[in-house]
């Protein structure tokens, strides 16, 4: 038999709050920055990656785009 003696809730964010967390111009970012100095969710690898790939590509891009 099971004795379960404690309930331990896990926070999994997607990869929206990581971007919103990450980037400070986002309209989100205030709130998500809130949101995860209290919840301190854990970060999950396949969402870490997708961010980074967003961001690179999303640097990448600007630095092509400029004009002047």
């Amino acid at each position: 038999m099971w004795t379960y003696c404690c309930r331990m809730i896990v926070f999994l964010p997607d990869v929206n709050i990581w971007i919103a967390l990450a980037a400070e111009g986002h309209v989100h970012h205030v709130p998500a920055r809130d949101w995860f100095a209290v919840q301190q969710p854990l970060p999950s690898p396949s969402a870490i990656l997708v961010v980074i790939a967003l961001l690179t590509v999303a640097a990448v891009v600007l630095v092509f785009t400029r004009t002047g």
